[in-house]
């Protein structure tokens, strides 16, 4: 199970700081208050809120996978096939 010290610190790490105000900000009469409002009573209290644009695209030029050629595609092709081959014959 994940601690709860462990979760503040991802937070931290991702650039959420808290502070005693912080509380004060979820203790106020508009707890269901829009995102862009908090936002900007954050900004007010001179909290550094990430741009979102850092979240949306941080993992953009990320290579999930290489791009591979025909000629690697055939290549991976004709060696699975040999090996194949090869299993084959040792099995009779």
């Amino acid at each position: 199970m994940v601690s709860q010290k462990t979760i503040a610190n991802c937070f931290r790490h991702a650039g959420f700081h808290s502070s005693p105000e912080s509380g004060e900000l979820l203790e106020d009469d508009h707890k269901d208050l829009p995102l862009t409002e908090l936002a900007e009573k954050l900004r007010n209290r001179s909290y550094a809120i990430p741009d979102e644009n850092l979240y949306v695209k941080i993992d953009e030029d990320l290579a999930t996978n290489s791009e591979a050629s025909i000629q690697d595609i055939v290549s991976n092709v004709l060696n699975s096939n040999a090996e194949g081959r090869d299993d084959e014959d040792d099995s009779e």
